[in-house]
Parts: C-alpha cells; sequence; structure tokens
C-alpha cells in the first residue's frame, strides 16, 4: 500500500453546499436589514439590474446534514428575504468536502487532484498555489470561466483548530444555465451530481497528465542546471529535493534520470532514500481510491432523507 493509500484511507470525508448565490429582478429586504441575517455572508450587490445575495444555508437553523435539508433552507430564506414572488434563481453554488486528516498529508494529493481536473476542464492556465509568509501551505486553486476548485487549510483559514483540516470545494459559477436548473432543487441536485461526475472522470487523465509533466520537469531542469544560473540545480537529487511535490508518478522521474544522467531509476531511489530523501508517488489506482473516498461522501449526503423529512415522518408515527 502507499503512503497516499493508507492516508486515504483513514480519512473520512464530508460533503455538503457551504455556499449558495442567488439573484432577483426585485427588492426584498433592505441591505442593513439583510446584513444583520446570519445566513447572509456577504453584502447584498447589484449587477445588471438583478440583487444578488451570498447566503449559507447552515447557518439558516439546523445544520444541512442532507441535500434535501439544504433545499429546505435554501427555500425558506428566499421566502425570508422577500423574493420569493421575484424572478430568483441560483447562479452559483459551492459544493465542500471537508476532512479532518492534515491538510500538509495530504497536499501532494489534492495537488495532483487539481491539476487533472485542469486536464478535465481543459484549462490549467489559471492555476496556482498559496504559501503563507510562515511558509504554510494555504491553498491551491483553479480557475475557469464556469468553475472554481480551491482546496485549502480550513484550519488556518478560520483560525479555529476544531475544524476540519483540509476543505476541497468545487464551485460552479454558472448554476443556473440550463432548463433542468431553473429551480433550487435543480440547481443544487446538478451541482453535487456534476461535482460526483467530475470526480469520476480524473483517473483518466493520469497517463496524459504523466506524459506532459514529463516534459515541463525535464525543460525546467535544463534551465535549473544552465551554468549561469543563480542557485544552480547540479544532479537530479537536488532537483527532486526542489521539486518533489511536482513528480506526481514514475514516469517524469524516469525521463529525468535516462535523459539526465543515464542511470537506472530503481537504483537511484534506492540510495535517495536510503541517505534520507523522501520522494512519494501518486499511482492511478490512488486516484481512483481517493476519487471513490470523496464520491462515497457525495452519496452519503445526497441519498440520505432530510432532518426536516425525518422530523416530519417521526411527528406522523409518535
Amino acid at each position: 500500500m502507499t503512503n497516499m493509500k493508507a492516508q486515504v484511507k483513514s480519512a473520512k470525508f464530508t460533503t455538503f453546499i457551504h455556499t449558495v448565490q442567488l439573484s432577483a429582478n426585485g427588492w426584498g429586504l433592505d441591505d442593513d436589514t439583510a446584513n444583520e441575517l446570519p445566513y447572509v455572508i456577504q453584502c447584498p450587490t447589484m449587477r445588471r439590474e438583478r440583487i444578488r445575495y451570498v447566503v449559507n444555508p447552515n447557518k439558516y437553523s439546523e445544520t444541512c446534514l442532507t441535500l434535501e435539508d439544504t433545499i429546505s433552507a435554501v427555500n425558506a430564506i428566499i421566502r425570508k428575504l422577500g423574493i420569493a414572488d421575484c424572478d430568483c434563481r441560483v447562479d452559483r453554488v459551492d459544493v465542500a468536502i471537508d476532512t479532518f486528516t492534515d491538510y500538509d498529508t495530504l497536499w501532494k494529493s489534492m495537488n495532483y487532484l487539481k491539476e487533472l481536473c485542469g486536464l478535465h476542464w481543459g484549462d490549467n492556465k489559471n492555476s496556482y498555489r498559496v504559501i503563507g509568509d510562515d511558509m504554510k501551505k494555504r491553498s491551491t486553486i483553479l480557475r475557469t470561466d464556469a468553475h472554481i476548485l480551491e482546496i485549502y487549510n480550513k484550519q488556518l483559514e478560520s483560525g479555529d483548530p476544531q475544524s476540519p483540516s483540509a476543505r476541497c470545494e468545487f464551485r460552479f459559477t454558472r448554476a443556473w444555465r440550463g432548463i433542468s436548473r431553473q429551480s433550487v432543487r435543480g440547481a443544487l441536485t446538478w451541482a453535487t451530481t456534476e461535482t460526483s461526475r467530475i470526480l469520476n472522470a480524473l483517473p483518466q487523465y493520469v497517463s496524459r497528465h504523466s506524459a506532459l509533466q514529463s516534459e515541463r520537469l525535464l525543460e525546467t531542469y535544463r534551465i535549473e542546471h544552465a551554468a549561469d544560473r543563480e542557485g544552480r540545480i547540479r544532479d537530479l537529487r537536488d532537483f527532486a529535493a526542489k521539486y518533489g511535490d511536482n513528480i506526481y508518478t514514475r514516469l517524469p522521474l524516469q525521463t529525468l534520470s535516462k535523459e539526465i544522467q543515464h542511470i537506472k531509476l530503481a537504483k537511484w531511489l534506492y540510495d535517495y532514500r536510503k541517505s534520507g530523501g523522501v520522494l512519494t508517488f501518486i499511482s492511478k489506482k490512488d486516484i481512483i481510491f481517493l476519487c471513490k473516498k470523496m464520491n462515497e461522501s457525495i452519496r452519503e449526503y445526497t441519498c440520505k432523507k432530510g432532518y426536516s423529512a425525518n422530523k416530519k415522518k417521526n411527528k406522523n408515527t409518535a
């Protein structure tokens, strides 16, 4: 079992819809009154003659443990905001997947997940990582016109050591586009289904990513190895120490070992690790396993009956 698989096997993931952006073609509550509501988490804004509210349904009353709970909470929020009789729609949905497994432990595998997602979305250009002044890894982010994937250290972001350590958040910024999404239920159901579909698709990009990464890392080595380069990297060991977080599979390292030092990878890797070097690989099976675990949490969230439904059932059977 690889290190990553051992880490993920012990991890417990929890899925929920964290944020919903609503818009309406008419006014409900005034801004000051809306801002006082605990579930309105940003000041209302006006864009293209539509008022926009960003809400967290989990702050409405009960914590939304299921999709049905969330749908009920969002519909109730729409009524409370006074926009139920307007042309109200869901513009954006943020699906969060949390885990208490240490963020730094999952850092490399989550970066890999993000890069595979970039290939799936056909855009890895607007992709970056954020590291704080304290050198702690804070987030890894991918943005496209219709999607945002952000994986971040929830404990650092919230300042709460009791919160989950890592959060993987799929944000759908065009949730309202499509006939099936023209209702709260349709938009929220689509977002969770789409998240699951994305995760199911990612393993198919492993081979393609390895080939692309081999080319990128070889070019990076040539630049870093140049004689006039400040802090020049002299050999494969120096390169692995600096860029180990970018070497996800064996193929890029095999390419480097052949092109650079003409050595056998197995022998070099044995010596490198024996002398204290740390380098882990993530296999396709590992990615399949990770995506499966995350998808299990989505199914748990979407398939369970909601709090309100269970409450009604218990009342009827009392």
